[in-house]
């Protein structure tokens, strides 16, 4: 009985572990499968990425036209490079909101004012990435001046804005629509509004 005892515990001993064989398999199993699945997360990534930054640009259109109507004022929300600094200002005739955007009290209801005051700064965004160009479909519209109503003020621009991705060749684009009473949409790329 002894030797039986003495057997067991040998044979325990041995297959307390895994052999190289083993490990070699587990590791090759586990290469294959990140192969495979690198493309769907790339993918995974890039739909995330283009959704968070149409999300935070729609967001920053209601805030907007939320400030607008519970303020009882105008509320101009414009492209901006410097939206990092301490004082943002517009920038002149720009399509490019992905060098980022200030959103500003108004009084005057003047969508060319474009020189906010730091009291009358509500919200400032800094640049965006560079593989996610949003831009307006119009040329050179920078400037949303949204009313006392939270519609848009006349010379402010309304329409579409193209958020492009470049990372999987175009396959996550996606625009969105912003109509003169300030209300967003989402809708595919380059699409009539």
């Amino acid at each position: 009985m002894q030797k039986f005892g003495h057997m067991s515990i040998r044979h325990a001993r041995y297959g307390a572990g895994f052999t190289l064989i083993e490990l070699m398999v587990t590791l090759v199993i586990a290469a294959i499968l990140a192969a495979l699945s690198a493309p769907y997360m790339r993918d995974f990534i890039t739909r995330n990425k283009v959704a968070g930054i149409s999300n935070e640009f729609t967001g920053s259109l209601l805030r907007a036209r939320n400030e607008a109507v519970s303020k009882n004022t105008c509320i101009t929300m414009c492209t901006s490079t410097t939206a990092s600094n301490d004082l943002p200002q517009c920038v002149a005739a720009s399509s490019d909101w992905n060098a980022g955007w200030v959103l500003f009290i108004n009084e005057a209801c003047d969508p060319a004012d474009t020189t906010p005051a730091a009291a009358d700064l509500v919200l400032a965004r800094g640049a965006g990435a560079t593989h996610y160009p949003l831009s307006s479909s119009e040329a050179d519209t920078n400037t949303i001046t949204f009313d006392q109503r939270g519609n848009i003020r006349d010379g402010g621009v309304a329409g579409r804005f193209d958020l492009a991705e470049q990372m999987t060749h175009g396959k996550f684009n996606r625009s969105i629509c912003l109509d003169r009473l300030g209300r967003t949409r989402l809708v595919d790329f380059e699409s009539e509004c």
